[in-house]
C-alpha cells in the first residue's frame, strides 16, 4: 500500500475490553492520533478474550489461585505504567461476566452516533469504568450510564441492538479476527493485512510502522520493525 495518494493509513486496532494490555495501549493510539492526525485512520474491532470470565479466570487461573491471583497479576501490570489507574478490588468486586455485552453495546454505538470521535471517547470511557472504578461494564445499567454521561442518546443505541444490526456488526469483528487470525490483545493490522502488532509494544514500534507506510515504502513487503 502506498500513500502516494494522499488517502490516510489504515489502522484496526483488535482488543478485548478488560484487557489489562489494551487499556494500557489506548495512551499510545492517542499519541498516534495526536502525531499523524487526518494522516492515520484507526478502526476499532472487538476479540472476546474474556468472553467468559469465569472459564478464563476462575477455571483458568484456578491452579493459581482464581480471581484473587489474577487480581494480583493485574496490579502488578498496572504498577509498571504510570498513566493509568487500576482499582485494586478489581476483578474482586463487580465482576463481570463477560466482555461481549459490552462489545456489543459499543457496535451500537457506532452504528447509532456514527462518530468516529465519540467512538473512542466512549471506548476509553467503558475501560476506565472498569479499570479504574471497578464498575461492572457487562451491565446493560452501567453501560447507559457511561453513554449518558457522554451524551449519547439511549433510543438510538437501544434501537441498533433491538433490529439486529449492532450483532450483524460484531459478528464481522469476529469473522475480520478468523481471517487476520487474531490471537491476543491489543493486536494491530496494518497495511492490508501484511504487518501485525501484537501485546505490549513501546509506542516507537507503531510509529516507525505507521511511518514506513506513511513513506510508501513497504509496497507488497512485509515489515522489517
Amino acid at each position: 500500500m502506498s500513500n502516494e495518494n494522499g488517502s490516510p493509513v489504515k489502522i484496526t486496532c483488535f482488543s478485548d475490553l478488560l484487557c489489562i494490555w489494551a487499556y494500557i495501549a489506548q495512551a499510545r493510539i492517542d499519541e498516534l492520533q495526536h502525531q499523524f492526525g487526518g494522516r492515520i485512520e484507526v478502526n476499532f474491532l472487538f476479540v472476546p478474550l474474556f468472553g467468559d470470565t469465569q472459564k478464563r479466570i476462575a477455571e483458568g487461573w484456578a491452579d493459581r489461585g482464581g480471581f484473587s491471583a489474577f487480581n494480583r497479576h493485574v496490579l502488578e501490570v498496572a504498577q509498571e505504567f504510570a498513566h493509568i489507574e487500576v482499582h485494586p478490588d478489581l476483578w474482586l468486586k463487580n465482576v463481570p461476566a463477560s466482555s461481549a455485552s459490552a462489545h456489543l453495546m459499543l457496535k451500537a454505538v457506532e452504528l447509532a452516533t456514527q462518530d468516529s470521535a465519540l467512538l473512542y471517547r466512549t471506548i476509553w470511557a467503558f475501560r476506565q469504568a472498569f479499570f479504574r472504578d471497578c464498575r461492572n461494564i457487562s451491565e446493560q445499567q452501567v453501560q447507559y450510564e457511561i453513554l449518558q454521561q457522554l451524551g449519547i442518546a439511549r433510543t438510538a443505541v437501544e434501537a441498533m441492538i433491538q433490529n439486529g444490526r449492532a450483532y450483524a456488526l460484531l459478528c464481522r469483528d469476529l469473522e475480520a479476527r478468523e481471517r487476520h487470525r487474531i490471537h491476543g490483545s491489543p493486536t494491530f493490522v496494518l497495511n492490508e493485512g501484511r504487518q501485525k502488532l501484537y501485546g505490549n509494544l513501546g509506542y516507537r514500534v507503531l510509529e516507525a510502522n505507521v511511518q514506513e507506510l506513511l513513506e510508501g515504502k513497504l509496497v507488497g513487503q512485509a515489515s522489517w520493525c
